[in-house]
């Protein structure tokens, strides 16, 4: 494979994360209504996504029949990585493409073209569509009967040349509501969120070439931090989190399990490239020299308000912590009240590792992320099993009522000491 392309990593991109997701207070009219486009730079594929995910995942994830043909999914698939990108590889597999001499020839070489209309087969007396017409009749420079169907399917699927180019020189200065009814008329097309894809590639590899120029970061980033930019990222982030469906959304995507391996992967395999690591402790220790920013991070750090905000944090989150624990302890003996539920929480420990490990303590201290990825699993059973899953539910209700959970005055320090001497997992209860 040689495929050359212009790799940006570290802190620039970073920093064109936060120009691009840039969000004027103004703009936000209705926080539940407004969706702005998402914007996110995935540093373990170098690569601006515009979904969250990275455009090598995206590709991955598109239906089979997104692709022009198997051999170009399968040619993509097994070459798509960090440094190979889908249009770089695209026009590999279409290489040939180019060279073809006849449209019967391009079918030939690549079965996917093969109900592409030749234009000299038709018969354009009976059509209203101007343009072939002038095709035809060579009115068109550059185009002709002849040859109209295989330019047009080598410059649109070979070159991948976009239809937006200003005065569309590679399309004869045709407007792109005329090329799009010529190709439409030629049968010449790809799948809509194949040539999503495509496009976001290209805008992609424009913004690390535009990041390239010194003048233009240096604005940037001199935008980027100054006190106006900085206090509208802040204002709009605000109001964005008031959207209570959009918060609970976030968070749960954030906690799913694929993004977690995703993530815990790609953390791994930076953290391998010793150059990265350096580049970062040289970063902050040069960041630490700056006297002004050194004073103004303790000062915030040492003020009474945040401590006083942390200690407020902290004890909420804590009762929240201490009350989740109870629950999960209440539904592990509500699965124990019944052969066909106690199946199924030992099916979930055989087969999700993460959950046996994190449910099947001695002492269940769980931690919040810890108690969201269980809560998790036990909706993916309510799916699979919901009449089983609501018998629990309604028991584990009764149990935590039995014990006094939902009065106000509750010491729950008290009620987790005795819901933990009552768990089924706790191995001091076992004989």
């Amino acid at each position: 494979m040689s495929v050359n392309k212009l790799v940006m990593k570290g802190n620039y991109m970073k920093l064109q994360f936060r120009q691009i997701n840039f969000l004027k207070p103004q703009n936000i009219k209705n926080t539940k209504t407004t969706n702005p486009i998402k914007y996110q730079y995935n540093l373990s594929s170098d690569t601006i996504s515009f979904s969250g995910k990275s455009l090598v995942q995206q590709v991955k994830d598109l239906e089979k029949d997104a692709f022009l043909s198997d051999g170009l999914r399968e040619y993509i698939l097994s070459y798509i990585d960090d440094k190979n990108n889908l249009i770089d590889l695209h026009k590999e597999y279409y290489a040939s493409l180019l060279n073809c001499k006849t449209l019967d020839e391009a079918k030939e070489l690549y079965p996917e073209f093969r109900d592409v209309v030749d234009l000299k087969d038709v018969d354009l007396s009976s059509i209203s569509f101007y343009a072939p017409k002038q095709i035809a009749k060579g009115q068109i420079e550059g185009l002709n009967k002849e040859n109209a169907s295989l330019v047009f399917l080598k410059k649109y699927i070979g070159e991948l040349i976009p239809l937006n180019n200003i005065g569309n020189e590679d399309y004869f200065h045709l407007n792109n509501s005329t090329i799009k009814k010529i190709l439409k008329f030629l049968n010449i097309s790809m799948n809509d969120d194949y040539e999503s894809l495509i496009t976001k590639n290209r805008k992609s590899e424009a913004a690390k070439a535009r990041w390239q120029d010194k003048e233009f970061r240096e604005k940037t980033l001199k935008s980027l931090n100054s006190p106006e930019t900085k206090a509208k990222l802040s204002e709009a982030a605000k109001a964005r989190w008031q959207d209570e469906e959009f918060r609970e959304k976030t968070i749960n995507s954030m906690n799913s399990p694929e993004i977690k391996a995703r993530q815990s992967e790609a953390a791994k395999a930076r953290w391998q490239d010793g150059e990265m690591r350096l580049r970062q402790s040289e970063a902050i220790k040069a960041r630490w020299q700056d006297k002004e920013f050194r004073e103004k991070t303790l000062k915030s750090l040492n003020s009474p308000e945040t401590k006083a905000k942390h200690a407020t944090n902290s004890s909420e989150k804590r009762i929240k912590v201490i009350q989740e624990n109870i629950k999960i302890i209440a539904t592990k003996l509500a699965f124990n009240q019944s052969p066909e539920t106690q199946q199924i929480y030992q099916e979930t420990l055989e087969t999700d590792s993460r959950f046996k490990d994190i449910i099947s303590k001695t002492k269940l201290g769980l931690t919040y992320n810890k108690i969201r990825y269980v809560n998790m699993c036990l909706e993916e059973m309510s799916q699979k099993y919901p009449e089983e899953i609501q018998k629990v539910k309604e028991i584990q209700s009764q149990i935590l009522s039995d014990w006094g959970f939902y009065d106000e005055d509750t010491n729950f320090e008290k009620l987790v000491e005795q819901a933990q001497k009552l768990d089924p997992d706790n191995k001091n209860n076992r004989k």
